[in-house]
């Protein structure tokens, strides 16, 4: 059971990177010259820094801190490689450095590895349709609201009247769908929550050094926080060509398999 809790904290790490584009690519080189904020922020600025993200490769190790109704479930490391925007190779490590599980995401392609078992679980999944689609939101209905340090992107629905548009968070008559927040100071996407009817049912929140790479992700759905802290990160440095060839063992499965005991909890 525990294996399949670290796969699928992955998976929402792999959702992370492919969503938020957060890291600057002074990250690995000398720092360029910051083109200006728009005069005026509009939701269709906010959206252009959702679904255009910076990162293009990923590299680096990471630590996943695993907690369910507060109580600690784990700690586990990892050596992670991404490349935009459907490609990601995990491989996850336990107790004395034994490889756990990799995971490889290519596109359609999800395998998962237990090298113990000597098994994969694989299948084809439609991961573009969980990401955020750029004519999906210009055409939500949504507005921003804006603070002393925020600028925050609401997408939402009208329960009653869909013609009436009222910019205000706390209107009665809307259904929360999605909310974006993003830093004045560079429009970086700090968090992202979406809800169900209203109700928030998944959230990440990204906090970056002084350098303005990110340290830490923190994700949250049901009753589950997952911790995941990045070190050594180089970002937008070439892979190698053959990183994501599929996984190879001597027995198969569909995934399905791996993921029937904890999937309905999610």
């Amino acid at each position: 059971m525990k294996d399949r809790i670290v796969v699928v904290s992955f998976i929402l790490v792999f959702l992370f990177f492919t969503i938020s584009g957060c890291a600057k690519k002074e990250v690995i080189r000398q720092p360029e010259s910051v083109p200006p904020l728009p005069e005026k922020i509009t939701p269709y600025t906010l959206i252009e820094r959702i679904t255009s993200p910076e990162i293009k490769t990923l590299q680096g190790s990471i630590k996943l801190n695993i907690f369910q109704n507060g109580e600690s479930k784990g700690t586990f490391s990892g050596v992670l490689l991404y490349e935009y925007p459907y490609r990601m190779r995990i491989k996850v490590f336990g107790p004395l450095w034994f490889t756990l599980a990799e995971l490889l995401f290519d596109h359609g392609l999800f395998q998962v590895l237990i090298p113990l078992k000597d098994s994969i679980y694989s299948d084809n999944v439609p991961f573009k349709s969980l990401f955020p689609d750029r004519n999906k939101l210009e055409k939500s209905i949504n507005f921003i609201e804006e603070t002393d340090e925020h600028y925050v992107l609401y997408i939402v629905d009208f329960e009653y009247n869909k013609t009436e548009m009222l910019e205000q968070s706390n209107n009665p008559n809307i259904i929360l769908k999605a909310k974006y927040s993003f830093q004045k100071s560079d429009l970086f996407l700090e968090s992202v929550n979406l809800y169900r009817k209203s109700k928030k049912n998944f959230g990440i929140r990204i906090h970056r050094t002084k350098e303005k790479a990110p340290s830490e992700i923190l994700i949250n759905f049901s009753k589950t926080l997952l911790s995941i802290t990045l070190n050594d990160i180089e970002i937008n440095k070439p892979l190698k060509k053959d990183i994501f060839k599929p996984l190879e063992a001597s027995q198969n499965f569909p995934l399905s398999e791996f993921l029937k005991d904890f999937a309905p909890s999610l």
